[in-house]
């Protein structure tokens, strides 16, 4: 667990919180409820004897609250971002632009590329028994890890074609990713410290695919944009 605190570049001191951060829900359907070996290596788990502990760890705690918390977080702090740091330029600060480069980094897609291109994703905890779930996970790390080799990394500024991953529909990567911001909110006690964990992980993945010099309109930004137009609604034409 300590890789995944020197990626966040954050010490958590209550390590529970970290532990919550990556739980599934779906991790509590074994026998036992299992705690994370803090010198563990990625998705390696041990059964802690420490009864003091145990006692500490909810059986149900999964990351969905912490989600919850780090969504409205995420939105809020790269609102700020966007909005302070457009303030002198003419297109970008207005709304429009504001809206269509917050949504290019708040996206599932660009949150679970993130979670898998710095590694988190090894250290998730889910019941690896349901296999059909984990197929799952393990497929859409795969197409993540391809598309990076034939299109290029984040650090070689080469942004990936993210609507090739919407079909997989995994939602996971991009909770934990929000859970984690969640998980050093309630941690740190400070707004300003999640915000510096935050753009410490995000702030390259800005610079690439919220360019709006560059910026790709994705079939799904295209198809939002053209339901908002009017004439476009009015020449809709439905068949059966």
């Amino acid at each position: 667990m300590e890789k995944v605190e020197t990626t966040l570049k954050y010490e958590f001191k209550n390590k529970l919180w970290l532990v919550e951060a990556l739980t599934h829900k779906s991790h509590y359907d074994n026998s036992r409820v299992p705690v994370l070996d803090f010198s563990a290596g990625p998705n390696d788990t041990a059964i802690m004897d420490d009864s003091d502990l145990l006692k500490t760890l909810d059986p149900f705690d999964d990351y969905e609250r912490l989600e919850f918390l780090g969504d409205a977080i995420l939105n809020f702090l790269v609102a700020e971002y966007f909005y302070k740091t457009t303030v002198n330029d003419a297109e970008k600060k207005m709304p429009k632009e504001l809206h269509k480069m917050k949504t290019s980094v708040i996206n599932n897609a660009l949150l679970s590329l993130i979670v898998i291109e710095n590694d988190l994703h090894n250290y998730v905890l889910f019941n690896t028994k349901a296999i059909s779930f984990k197929e799952q996970y393990n497929k859409y790390v795969e197409r993540v890890q391809e598309m990076l080799l034939e299109q290029g990394s984040t650090a070689q500024k080469k942004p990936l074609d993210l609507d090739q991953l919407y079909e997989y529909n995994l939602k996971i990567f991009g909770d934990v990713f929000e859970s984690l911001l969640g998980a050093i909110f309630i941690d740190s006690r400070s707004l300003d410290k999640t915000a510096e964990v935050l753009f410490h992980l995000i702030k390259p993945y800005i610079d690439v695919y919220a360019n709006l010099d560059s910026l790709q309109d994705h079939s799904r930004t295209k198809l939002l944009e053209l339901w908002n137009q009017k004439s476009y609604m009015r020449n809709l034409k439905c068949s059966h």
